[in-house]
């Protein structure tokens, strides 16, 4: 036997074998691993959507636009042989007859709707139906196995600005607690507030929509002022009548962080530091209250805030940190608060920058109410402010929230978010902080609702 003709043979038969399975295995249903066969890009032609809008008289309506499907770009998983839009598709988007542009390499590309067994030719000029799962196949030019891909196009099923509450059980325990202060540490909301005979108490409960509330003697806190209740490094704070920090990190049992200090009223906290006013200044400390720094104001302290006074701590996408701190100055009759601004990015030293204070310029016709209470959190990539009656009288207690997309420098009626319309004029205590998981969480008295834009619950 010619030993050099049988091995130019059996190389050949091979090469053969190897040509028979390319885009396939053994097994027919299995994914090809040949990259001569797979789906490049896939985008999704105009698709008309259904907009519903309200008049101002109550009557409801009805018109439809059309965008670009491409605006929400198709992702393909070549290891897990998907194809779908990570970013879901508006509400009301028609999406039973919607064009498809697929780009691909092989010989024939089908597919098929999981609810039959027919394959279809795909042909970029047909309509698809996207409204259930399917697959598109891409058969390489020998006709063997085909490399398959499952194809989901997502539509939000919410509105993504759409606000609504939903009121949870009454607790009467609350009827019990005033000059009280709400705040969200984990999974769990605090009250903090004074009884009849004078002590101090925290009812608190989960956040789960089932949630009860339970109030406790909150032993250590006698002297606490509840409305400085905050929230650092899941750790609550409180500061006292005579200038002491306590701390807790169940709200029932509380220690003292720092001695008393006269004049020290605890303002709150960012990831690195506590932050109080002390005798007319802004102080901070970043070891726990061992030392404490006069914090630099680039205008007069005596246009800090002495009443209704909030600082609040603003995490941006970007890696600044912000906090804001808001209130009534002493003789402030403009019914308007004062504003003051500290930001830095988190690579940049928090304690170097300095205090801004907003000026209330005559052409800004758009500051914020003062009210009482006041209460500013925040939200949806801003800020919100909501509270009791304004000073001015212009606005009811707990009649529209307010909106800052600047971040305190001008605020308007929101036109998305909206507080239940029975609480309109409340004599309620008003209390309301934010959750983990973007929940505002509103108490009225003993009433207690929870609310959240729906875009902020989307995956």
């Amino acid at each position: 036997m010619n030993v050099k003709r049988y091995l130019l043979l059996l190389l050949a038969a091979v090469f053969v074998m190897a040509m028979q399975t390319s885009c396939s295995k053994e097994d027919e249903q299995t994914v090809a691993a040949d990259d001569h066969c797979y789906i490049s890009s896939f985008s999704i032609g105009m698709l008309k959507r259904d907009i519903h809008v309200t008049a101002s008289n109550g009557q409801d309506s009805t018109y439809s636009i059309t965008y670009s499907g491409s605006f929400f770009p198709m992702i393909i998983n070549n290891h897990k042989m998907t194809i779908e839009n990570l970013d879901s598709l508006p509400t009301n988007t028609h999406i039973n007859a919607a064009l498809a542009t697929v780009t691909y390499t092989g010989g024939t590309l089908m597919y098929r709707y999981l609810s039959s067994v027919d394959w279809h030719e795909y042909n970029e000029k047909d309509s698809i139906d996207f409204r259930g799962p399917l697959e598109f196949a891409v058969y390489p030019t020998d006709g063997s196995a085909p490399r398959i891909y499952s194809v989901r196009l997502h539509v939000h099923q919410q509105e993504g600005d759409a606000f609504n509450w939903t009121r949870m059980a009454d607790a009467d325990v609350l009827d019990a607690l005033t000059e009280r202060k709400l705040v969200s540490s984990g999974d769990k909301l605090f009250m903090l507030g004074k009884l009849s005979n004078g002590t101090t108490a925290c009812a608190w409960r989960y956040t789960e929509k089932n949630g009860q509330w339970t109030i406790q003697h909150a032993s250590g806190a006698e002297q606490a002022d509840c409305k400085t209740l905050y929230v650092a490094a899941s750790q609550l704070l409180v500061g006292t009548a005579d200038g002491a920090i306590l701390t807790s990190s169940d709200g029932i049992n509380w220690t003292e962080l720092c001695a008393p200090v006269s004049g020290r009223k605890l303002l709150g906290a960012s990831r690195n530091r506590i932050y109080a006013l002390e005798n007319g200044a802004i102080c901070s400390t970043p070891d726990g209250g061992q030392t404490w720094t006069k914090e630099t104001l680039d205008e007069d302290a005596a246009k800090l805030p002495v009443a209704q006074v909030n600082l609040t701590l603003i995490e941006q996408p970007n890696g600044y940190e912000r906090l804001l701190l808001m209130g009534q100055t002493e003789g402030n009759s403009n019914q308007r608060a004062d504003v003051w601004a500290k930001a830095w990015h988190v690579d940049e030293k928090e304690a170097s920058e300095v205090w801004m204070y907003y000026n209330q310029a005559a052409d800004n016709a758009w500051l914020c109410h003062l009210m009482d209470p006041l209460i500013v959190l925040p939200y949806d990539k801003g800020v919100i402010a909501l509270g009791g009656a304004t000073q001015s009288g212009q606005y009811e207690a707990l009649q529209h929230i307010f909106y800052s997309s600047d971040y305190g420098l001008t605020w308007k009626r929101s036109n998305t978010l909206f507080l239940p319309a029975e609480l309109k004029g409340t004599g309620e205590a008003i209390s309301a902080t934010v959750d983990s998981d973007f929940f505002v969480w509103l108490v009225v008295g003993n009433a207690t609702y929870r609310g959240r834009l729906n875009k902020l619950g989307f995956k």
